[in-house]
C-alpha cells in the first residue's frame, strides 16, 4: 500500500469516526436543547466554515510549501522558519476573530438571529463563546496544514479523533450533567478546541527536522515570496465562501432559529460526506504539490486519476445511499416522523449537491498545485454574482428547500466548467475522467443502491434498517472499487500477496 493510500485510509478512519459521531450526536443535541437552541449550533457550524475559509490562504500555503521543501530536501532551517513566520500571522488573525465576534455579539443577538424563546442575554453570551471557540479552531487548521504537508496524517488523525470525541461526547455529557443550555455546549467547544490546538501545535514542531541549535526566526522575505499564492488562494476562498456558505448565511437571517435548526440538521448529516471528500483531498494535495515541483508529468497524470477514482470509491456510495434513502436515514437518526417530513427533501438535495461537489475536487486541488488560480477565481466570481441573488430569491420563496436546490444547480454548473479547466494541465483527459474515473463507479453504485431501495423490506426495526443501509453502502463501495481500475488492480495484487503463503 502506497503512502497516499495509507494516508487516505487514515483520513477515512478519522473522518468516518468524526462524521459518525457528529451525525449521531445531532438528534441528542436536539433532544437535550430543543430545536431552537440547536439552531445556534447550526450557526456555530456555519461560522466555523466561514472563518476556516477566510484564513487568507495561509494554511494551504503552509501545506504546499512544506510538501515542496520536503520533496526538494536539505532545507531544515527553511521549514522551521516558514512555520514560525506564518504561525505569528495566523495567531494574530485568530485573536482578531475572537475580538471581533466578542464586540459584535450584542448586535448579532438583537438584529440578526430570530429567536422566540431564547433570551437576548443567552444569545449574546453564546455568540461571544462561539468567538473564542472559533479562534482556537482557526489556529488548529494552520498546524493541521503543516502536518498534512509533512504527510504525517496518521498522527494528525489521532489528534483529530481525540478532539472530535472530546468536543462531541464531552458536550453531551456536560449538557446532561450540568444544564442543557447553549452556554454549556459552547464551553465544551472551548475546552476541546484548546486541547486539540495545543496537541497539534506541539506535534507539528516535533515532526519538523531538528535545527541543531539554530534558532528559528521571523523572516519577512518568506511573506514577500509567498503572498501571491496566499492571496490567490484567499481570493478563491472568499468566492467559495459565498458559494458554499451563502445559503446558510442568508437563511440564518431569513428563517426563525427553529426552522434554521431543521436546515442545520440536514447539513450536519451531509457534513459526513464532506468529511469523506476532505479525507481524500488532504491526502492527494501534498502529493500533487511534490510531483509538480519535480515536473514529473506522467506521474502527475497517474496520481490524478488514482485520486479521482479514490474519491469515487470512497464518497459516491455514501452519497448515493444518503440521497436515495434520505427518509430512512432521518428516521434512523431521530425516530421522529415530524422531523423526517420537514428535513428529508432538504437532505436529498444537499447530499446530491455534495456528491457533485466531491467529484470535481481532485481537479481543483491539482489546479492549485500548478498555481493556476486565475481561471478558478474568474469562474467562482461569475458564479457568485449569479448565485447569491438566486439564493436570496429561492430562500425567500421556498425556505430551506429552495436554498438546497440552488446548491445542486451550482454544482451542476461546475461540471460544465470542467472541460475548460482540463485544457492547461490535463489536456484531452476529461473523457477518461468522465468515463473511467467517475462514470463506471457511479453506474455500479446506482445499480446496487437502486436495487436495494426497490427491495427495502417494509416495517423494519431501526436496528434492521441500520444493518440494511450499512450493507447497501458496503456493496456499493465494492461495486465502485471493482469498476475503478486504479483501485481494483492494487487491491487484487495485495490480496494475492496476502494469499500466497496459504497457497504455497
Amino acid at each position: 500500500m502506497g503512502r497516499v493510500e495509507r494516508n487516505v485510509f487514515a483520513n477515512l478512519a478519522s473522518a468516518g469516526w468524526s462524521a459518525a459521531l457528529g451525525v449521531l450526536c445531532l438528534p441528542l443535541y436536539i433532544k437535550l436543547m430543543g430545536v431552537e437552541a440547536f439552531g445556534l449550533v447550526g450557526i456555530f457550524a456555519m461560522l466555523r466554515s466561514v472563518f476556516v475559509v477566510l484564513d487568507l490562504g495561509i494554511g494551504a500555503t503552509l501545506c504546499r510549501e512544506i510538501a515542496r521543501l520536503v520533496a526538494e530536501g536539505d532545507n531544515i532551517r527553511e521549514q522551521r522558519d516558514l512555520v514560525f513566520t506564518l504561525q505569528f500571522i495566523y495567531w494574530l488573525m485568530a485573536l482578531t476573530i475572537a475580538a471581533t465576534i466578542f464586540l459584535l455579539a450584542p448586535t448579532v443577538a438583537h438584529h440578526w438571529v430570530r429567536a422566540e424563546t431564547i433570551s437576548t442575554g443567552t444569545l449574546t453570551n453564546s455568540i461571544r463563546m462561539m468567538g473564542i471557540a472559533l479562534a482556537l479552531q482557526f489556529a488548529f487548521v494552520f498546524y493541521q496544514g503543516g502536518l498534512i504537508g509533512l504527510q504525517r496524517q496518521v498522527l494528525l488523525n489521532g489528534i483529530t479523533v481525540s478532539q472530535v470525541t472530546l468536543r462531541s461526547l464531552g458536550a453531551l455529557l456536560a449538557l446532561h450533567l450540568i444544564s442543557p443550555i447553549p452556554e454549556v455546549f459552547f464551553a465544551g467547544q472551548i475546552v476541546a478546541g484548546a486541547a486539540g490546538t495545543g496537541a497539534v501545535a506541539v506535534s507539528l514542531w516535533r515532526c519538523l527536522p531538528a535545527s541543531h541549535g539554530k534558532r528559528v526566526r521571523f523572516r519577512p522575505e518568506i511573506i514577500r515570496r509567498l503572498w501571491r499564492f496566499s492571496a490567490a488562494f484567499a481570493a478563491n476562498s472568499v468566492t467559495n465562501l459565498g458559494l458554499l456558505q451563502g445559503d446558510k448565511i442568508i437563511l440564518s437571517r431569513l428563517l426563525s432559529l427553529e426552522m434554521f435548526g431543521y436546515y442545520a440538521l440536514a447539513h450536519g448529516i451531509a457534513s459526513g460526506l464532506y468529511a469523506v471528500i476532505m479525507a481524500v483531498v488532504v491526502a492527494i494535495f501534498p502529493q500533487f504539490s511534490g510531483l509538480v515541483a519535480r515536473g514529473d508529468e506522467a506521474e502527475i497524470s497517474r496520481a490524478y486519476h488514482r485520486g479521482c477514482q479514490l474519491m469515487s470509491v470512497m464518497m459516491v456510495p455514501v452519497a448515493v445511499t444518503t440521497v436515495i434513502f434520505s427518509r430512512e436515514v432521518l428516521l434512523l437518526l431521530t425516530g421522529d416522523p415530524v422531523i423526517v417530513e420537514k428535513v428529508y427533501l432538504i437532505l436529498t438535495l444537499v447530499a446530491g449537491g455534495m456528491l457533485l461537489h466531491g467529484l470535481i475536487q481532485p481537479l481543483y486541488y491539482l489546479q492549485m498545485a500548478y498555481d493556476r488560480w486565475r481561471p478558478i477565481a474568474r469562474a467562482n466570481l461569475i458564479l457568485l454574482l449569479c448565485f447569491i441573488p438566486l439564493y436570496l430569491l429561492m430562500a425567500r420563496r421556498y425556505g430551506g428547500t429552495g436554498a438546497a436546490s440552488v446548491w445542486v444547480i451550482l454544482n451542476v454548473c461546475y461540471l460544465f466548467i470542467l472541460p475548460f479547466m482540463y485544457r492547461p494541465v490535463m489536456r484531452g483527459q476529461q473523457w477518461r475522467w468522465l468515463f473511467k474515473d467517475v462514470g463506471l463507479p457511479v453506474a455500479g453504485v446506482l445499480v446496487i443502491v437502486g436495487a436495494a431501495y426497490w427491495l427495502l423490506p417494509a416495517h423494519s426495526s431501526r436496528f434492521e434498517l441500520l444493518a440494511y443501509l450499512i450493507a447497501t453502502g458496503l456493496l456499493g463501495m465494492i461495486a465502485a472499487a471493482a469498476l475503478a481500475s486504479r483501485i481494483r488492480n492494487p487491491l487484487v495484487a495485495q490480496m494475492r500477496r496476502l494469499a500466497a503463503p496459504f497457497s504455497a
